[in-house]
């Protein structure tokens, strides 16, 4: 983060010296999102024995922080973004089946996690 706003700052310092027309634009990004992802296998490839042989079902709800920057020179653009996403809850179930239609469940866990934190970072040139 703070090789980034040393980058930053020395861009933004080089702005002032240069005679070409320098644009340069930073913003903070927040948001929040609820995801669901399901993952499913058959018993064999034309889907019998059992017709789901496995499931898993993810769904957490995170939140998001982070900043963005551009530079533009002219007709080029740079782009930089660093982010850091965080959990507040995610539940993920895993079930496991012997027979057709769900049922003749062999394996069923339910498993949790809270506030694990992902950090994101990106650079472009357009």
């Amino acid at each position: 983060m703070k090789y980034v706003l040393s980058l930053l700052l020395f861009l933004q310092s080089i702005k002032s010296i240069s005679q070409k027309k320098i644009e340069f634009r930073l913003s903070p990004s927040i948001g929040i999102s609820n995801n669901k992802t399901s993952w499913s296998i058959s018993g064999d490839l034309n889907g019998n024995n059992p017709d789901y042989l496995s499931e898993l079902v993810w769904r957490n709800v995170n939140f998001s922080y982070g900043l963005q920057a551009s530079i533009t020179l002219e007709n080029l653009s740079l782009n930089m973004s660093i982010s850091s996403s965080r959990t507040f809850k995610g539940i993920v179930s895993d079930i496991d089946y012997t027979a057709n239609g769900r049922t003749g469940i062999n394996y069923h866990e339910q498993f949790s996690c809270k506030y694990p934190i992902f950090p994101t970072a990106g650079i472009g040139l357009f």
